[in-house]
């Protein structure tokens, strides 16, 4: 139960500090809306307080905020964060690796944990056979709590990395998970745009992070990967039957709960052209099919993306791709075909009853 401080507290000289507790309502789009008794229309009501997502840490913040008369000009309010609060925005990231031990940027995972306290980090080590799982260890040992890792006994591939992470991370207090590549093309910051989508929108399952080459975005990627990769964007496009842009950006962000959970469910068809399938399977939950109907998943043009030099995608691969494709739809129609063929026996059953 809130208690309202008594007005002599407010309208005293000199101001004395107020205690009092408030709840935050949302925290969508990087701040969040103080509301308690004292946002009311009285005389000495304090009208709005905000603050920003990194402040949310359930550690007790004092801050100062305008009121609305002269007599009460500056008021200390002392926020007490319940976890329910802590709980609503909430995100994991997983980030899986495979020898990225030259490669880490250490100090900007350290500082993506610290600029925002509803984030935290886990690490697959996808079987490394370099130094990696030791900077991991290092990494996570100085980030108290905010950083795990997870070490797969085995090289399994990047789809198996982030399914593994994935399934141990689509839990409480999580309210969003996702994933996003080691090297950091995409920025961790882009995370609070892809939030926001998710909470402006409660039917959307996922955000996909888009490399869209825009006027006022930092897209910096190489003329050869570009095309190559636009090729490749058309033909997915296409066999999806869907206007996707681009599904093979390495940052995507999700919304805990059972359809997703189901999304990571069974192991991927392809080790590298995955993010297909999570496309498909997140439409499946949304129309019940993989290949037909509308999706669940929405496209954010990220600001920053930059090639990152050192990328274990070659040529070999682009042709692999397009052999994973032609799996990934034969297999997805396959199960599309035996889905509608029992559909059609129950109903017939259905009818057959009637009769």
């Amino acid at each position: 139960m809130l208690e309202r401080p008594h007005r002599d507290d407010l309208n005293r000289r000199p101001l004395r500090k107020v205690a009092f507790s408030m709840e935050v309502r949302s925290c969508a789009k990087g701040l969040a809306v103080l509301r308690s008794p004292l946002l009311g229309k009285g005389k000495n009501a304090v009208r709005q307080a905000r603050w920003t997502p990194r402040d949310v840490s359930g550690r007790d913040r004092r801050l100062t905020v305008s009121a609305s008369s002269p007599q009460a000009t500056l008021v200390h309010l002392l926020v007490v964060t319940c976890r329910e609060t802590m709980q609503h925005t909430r995100t994991v990231v997983v980030v899986p690796c495979f020898n990225e031990a030259g490669r880490l940027d250490v100090l900007s995972f350290h500082r993506a944990v610290q600029a925002d306290d509803l984030l935290d980090l886990v690490f697959v080590d996808d079987g490394s056979e370099d130094g990696t799982h030791t900077v991991l260890q290092t990494m996570a040992s100085e980030a108290r709590g905010r950083i795990t890792v997870l070490a797969l006994n085995e090289n399994a591939g990047k789809a198996a990395a982030v399914r593994a992470g994935m399934q141990a991370s689509l839990h409480p207090p999580y309210r969003y998970a996702g994933f996003f590549d080691a090297d950091l093309a995409t920025p961790l910051d882009e995370v609070v745009h892809m939030r926001a989508l998710l909470e402006d929108d409660p039917a959307c399952l996922a955000v996909f992070a888009s490399r869209v080459k825009l006027l006022g975005l930092d897209i910096r990627r190489r003329p050869s990967r570009h095309y190559v990769g636009r090729a490749g964007a058309t033909l997915i496009s296409l066999v999806c039957g869907l206007p996707v842009y681009d599904t093979q950006c390495g940052a995507k962000l999700f919304r805990v709960g059972e359809a997703v959970g189901r999304v990571f469910d069974t192991p991927f068809v392809s080790r590298w052209l995955f993010d297909v399938e999570i496309l498909a399977r997140c439409r499946k939950e949304t129309s019940g099919a993989y290949l037909d109907g509308p999706p669940s998943v929405r496209e954010m043009p990220v600001r920053h993306w930059h090639d990152v030099p050192g990328s274990k995608v070659g040529v070999g691969d682009y042709a692999r791709g397009l052999l994973d494709l032609a799996r990934i739809y034969s297999h997805y129609r396959r199960l599309d075909s035996i889905r509608s063929v029992r559909a059609r026996a129950a109903l017939s059953g259905q009818v057959g009853r009637k009769m």
